[in-house]
């Protein structure tokens, strides 16, 4: 009973570390990618960094913003070569005061072809986060 009990007590600690996002700069690329593949823009401006100053209507304003960019950018580059079939993440770069940190991405589309592309992230609040360069 122990031993079930310990068993069960690690699966929800896992379960509770892979359902965060924001954990590592290379997780936060991953869940971008998921997102961009899936077509979920709205989700994926929700982990937008903000400007501190901002107040709640710029924020707001900034994130569709964001969706409108991401929807021409997939509808231009990716939906031209027949949709995302597969990603990857390359490598990531953290600066040494862990308060940026830019990871590289690979995708493959339908026709074959494939490009890299460089996510800049910012931490904030203890979260990696998507930042507009």
């Amino acid at each position: 009973m122990k031993r079930l009990c310990g068993f069960v007590t690690i699966f929800v600690l896992v379960t509770l570390v892979v359902a965060c996002g924001g954990m590592t700069p290379t997780s936060v690329a991953e869940d971008m990618a998921k997102c961009i593949q899936s077509g979920d823009y709205n989700k994926l401006a929700e982990n937008l960094a903000s400007d501190s100053d901002a107040d709640t209507i710029q924020i707001v304003r900034d994130k569709q913003q964001f969706v409108a960019f991401l929807k021409e950018k997939v509808e231009k580059q990716f939906a031209k070569n027949g949709g995302i079939v597969n990603y990857r993440v390359i490598g990531e770069a953290v600066t040494p005061d862990e308060s940026k940190a830019y990871v590289r991405i690979s995708y493959w589309f339908k026709n074959g072809t494939s490009i890299d592309e460089i996510v800049p992230l910012v931490k904030s609040d203890g979260r990696w986060k998507y930042i507009l360069q």
